[in-house]
């Protein structure tokens, strides 16, 4: 759905997708590649090793895939300086364009703050407005890996468990803070962000201008 969302609301464009599943089969993959190349598009595939996420905090509904993202930055050619990572539970419903080409301001990144969460004092956060939601974020490869942040966050989850309620959220904010561009929440809807109680065709309206809606 998600793939689908993308290539529909961005036809002028080409894409390549770098995905981390797992659970999929190989027969799976090879429709989903098909599907992708037939729309002028790429998808690249990565392994995994599941003893790298497994040793991490878990509680809850979460599972070790919620991890997966600070290991693209590892993963991804050095020639690629700048990526889009959207949490498979997102729908986009307009041209990704606008959002990738989004300045991040000289930090390693671009995100929206989460408002549901607001701030997280075990981390060091203690005023609303600085913790940022990691289902969308704007990636500048050359900041993040010359700072090492996947590095960062993977050795805070390691020293710090005790720490960590929001899994990787909370383990990239800790080492993040200051340290990255605040976007609009337009580009990363969280439910949180949507006014209570707006009937069908006010929500219409509301969503208009939107490019991200995310399920969390």
């Amino acid at each position: 759905a998600l793939l689908t969302s993308i290539l529909s609301n961005g036809k002028e464009n080409s894409f390549h997708f770098h995905i981390i599943a797992t659970g999929i089969s190989d027969r799976q993959k090879s429709e989903i590649v098909m599907y992708v190349n037939g729309r002028q598009s790429e998808i690249t595939f990565y392994d995994i090793d599941q003893e790298l996420v497994e040793r991490f905090v878990l509680s809850g509904k979460w599972t070790p895939a919620v991890y997966y993202r600070l290991f693209f930055p590892l993963l991804i050619p050095n020639d690629i300086t700048r990526i889009l990572y959207l949490d498979s539970d997102t729908i986009v419903v307009g041209d990704l364009t606008e959002l990738y080409l989004e300045s991040t301001n000289g930090y390693p990144v671009g995100a929206v703050y989460d408002n549901y969460v607001k701030k997280q004092e075990r981390i060091g956060i203690i005023e609303e407005g600085n913790y940022f939601n990691s289902g969308v974020l704007l990636i500048d490869l050359v900041a993040w890996r010359s700072q090492q942040i996947s590095e960062k966050a993977i050795e805070y989850l390691q020293e710090h468990p005790e720490n960590i309620i929001f899994v990787d959220q909370c383990a990239l904010n800790a080492v993040l803070i200051r340290k990255w561009k605040k976007l609009p929440e337009r580009y990363n809807l969280l439910y949180s962000y949507v006014p209570p109680m707006l009937g069908r065709r006010a929500m219409k309206e509301y969503i208009k201008d939107k490019l991200v809606i995310h399920y969390t």
